[in-house]
């Protein structure tokens, strides 16, 4: 068996929500997920195990580390240990690591030829509040992996760690670029020679026949070639500070000497033979593309400091305006904002956007064909409300087809109608409640059997050529379980308007504040069925606010001040955008 952490880039992303959500997906295949167990969380369900895990984590304000520990047990091809059997590995693993009073979900999956156990920790005590880190732990997995196999008569590995893995890199390098390096000339070249040296003469007489020089840094030593530097050691072991000091005294310099003269030096060039003669053209394509880039970045600057040269003048004929100080602060917002539009990078749509409105052909094609791709693109976070077959646009003169009704994040609803979408939803697995992302991902050439229409004869049937439209279904979050709303109902007997609410929208909020408080997007504070309201709200997070309680709450307390109050019983609850409840129909079906 083998045992490895599994570690993220940084730690800023690290997300033990996310991790778990990833870890118990089946992603389509039946086999994947084999069993999970939760330890130390009051949930039976991983998805609120996850909640309750990231709020402890979130109490603990002072690390700056990855709170996640995530790690794998891999075991061989024909090994199928029993569920007890993988408890308790699960549990000896954890106790080795120090995490025995830690949360945890462990999920086993199948999908391989190796049956492998991941195991996500939270590194923060539930009680305690801290964070441990188990340091050096990879050699703890290693005599806990031997400890495993011995005691269950698994087949047993190789847990030694390789420690000479950086002199190797370079040679790496080497195989996959085909371009010599400087560690790999000197094994090649001199390195046989340095090892007879008897004495440091010697020694210097070696290194300046290959233009080389070895300098002191640090505790050891590095061989330089113009400005190419490399350790010593990482050449060969015998050519680190002690061996050499071992082998040839004490140093104490190099004296250059100016009867050797450098026959050989060191030439970045390919290790194919027959590359020499493209090794020219390509050096040249390269120094063609470095001039470029510093005419380039020549022009930058140009640009950058043209846009200050205005600024610096703006700001100086504000200064000297007579107008009031309001007036002036509102220049200098405009200007500064005008600045930064000046300097910061385009995108590609507003280059895009730009060059169309300098009557640019080529860049208002290309927009149109943008925007078209852009309105036929996918619709995302729709919730289904109803899917079936039924007469196509509901008219009984029409023949059957399939259908779906969902809803936007706006309130607004839509019926997309698609033969296509039934083996979409199948595939996907949706079901009425869902979050889903829909796309229209081509179409596909068909016969359509025209029906006889305007007094021609019912028995003669003809066949036009049509389009059938092809679509993707993704689901982006599950309706709410009966035993997730059941334990909410445990947790929550006091706030039956905060149950409604999630019945009716199961939200996943950005965070969760230490008194429970749950935050969501555009300044929207939730906390049992209560919304609270900031006294710097502005219109736009009002209208998000009352949007929020319309939507997902039928009786709801908003606390704001009595200002704010004011202002939203007044113009700010007719805000059109409220007033969108109507259904709309948006038709999609042979493409006619």
């Amino acid at each position: 068996m083998i045992a490895r952490r599994l570690r993220m880039n940084t730690p800023s992303k690290s997300s033990i929500t996310r991790l778990i959500a990833y870890l118990t997906n089946s992603q389509g295949c039946s086999s994947r997920v084999q069993g999970v167990r939760i330890t130390g969380c009051e949930s039976e369900d991983a998805t609120w195990a996850s909640m309750e895990m990231l709020a402890v984590q979130q109490q603990n304000t002072r690390a700056k580390s990855d709170k996640t520990y995530h790690c794998m047990i891999s075991f061989q091809e024909g090994e199928h240990p029993s569920p007890e059997e993988i408890a308790e590995i699960e549990q000896h693993f954890c106790e080795s690591l120090g995490y025995e009073g830690h949360q945890r979900v462990s999920v086993l999956h199948g999908d391989t030829e190796h049956l492998h156990l991941h195991i996500a920790i939270n590194k923060i005590h539930p009680e305690k509040l801290t964070i441990h880190e188990p340091f050096y732990d990879h050699k703890e997995l290693a005599r806990v992996c031997t400890e495993v196999e011995r005691q269950y008569g698994l087949a047993v590995d190789n847990h030694t760690f390789r420690t000479q893995a950086r002199p190797n890199a370079a040679i790496n390098m080497e195989r996959a670029g085909d371009i010599e390096s400087l560690t790999g000339w000197i094994q090649r070249t001199c390195l046989a020679d340095l090892k007879d040296a008897r004495d440091w003469k010697a020694f210097g007489a070696v290194l300046a026949k290959h233009g080389l020089t070895l300098k002191a840094r640090g505790n050891g030593f590095v061989l330089a070639s113009g400005e190419l530097h490399v350790k010593a050691s990482s050449i060969d072991r015998s050519l680190s500070k002690t061996s050499l000091e071992k082998r040839l005294g004490r140093f104490e310099g190099i004296s250059p000497s100016s009867s050797v003269k450098s026959q050989k030096t060191y030439e970045r060039k390919p290790l194919s033979a027959g590359a020499s003669r493209l090794w020219g053209e390509y050096q040249q394509e390269d120094q063609e593309r470095q001039n470029r880039r510093e005419r380039l970045r020549q022009e930058h600057m140009g640009q950058r400091e043209g846009a200050m040269k205005d600024f610096r003048l703006r700001n100086l004929l504000i200064k000297n305006m007579t107008s009031g100080i309001l007036n002036k602060l509102i220049l200098y917002r405009l200007s500064r904002n005008r600045l930064k539009k000046q300097l910061q990078k385009k995108q590609w749509i507003d280059w895009l956007r730009t060059k169309a409105g300098q009557s640019h052909p080529v860049g208002k094609h290309s927009l149109r064909e943008k925007q078209g791709a852009a309105s036929r693109g996918a619709d995302t976070a729709l919730r289904v409300l109803e899917f079936g077959r039924a007469r196509y646009r509901f008219n009984p003169e029409e023949r059957e087809s399939f259908f779906i009704r969902v809803e936007r994040q706006n309130g607004s609803r839509a019926v997309i109608w698609g033969t296509d979408l039934e083996r979409a939803v199948t595939e996907s697995g949706t079901a009425i409640g869902d979050r889903i992302s829909l796309r229209k991902i081509g179409t596909e050439a068909v016969s359509v059997r025209q029906r006889p229409r305007d007094g021609q004869s019912p028995v003669k049937k003809s066949s036009i050529a049509g389009q059938c439209n092809q679509w993707r279904i993704d689901v982006l979050s599950k309706r709410i379980s009966e035993e997730a709303l059941a334990y909410l109902q445990s947790r929550y007997e006091g706030h039956s308007s905060y149950l409604r609410g999630i019945e009716r929208y199961p939200l996943e909020p950005e965070t969760i504040t230490r008194k429970g408080t749950r935050i969501f997007a555009e300044g929207v504070k939730e906390n049992g069925g209560r919304l609270f309201v900031s006294r710097q709200a502005t219109d736009a997070e009002l209208r998000c606010i009352m949007d929020f309680a319309e939507r997902h709450y039928k009786d709801v307390t908003i606390h704001a001040p009595d200002p704010l109050c004011a202002r939203m019983k007044g113009g700010i609850t007719q805000h059109p955008e409220q007033k969108r409840t109507q259904e709309q129909s948006q038709d999609e079906g042979y493409g006619r």
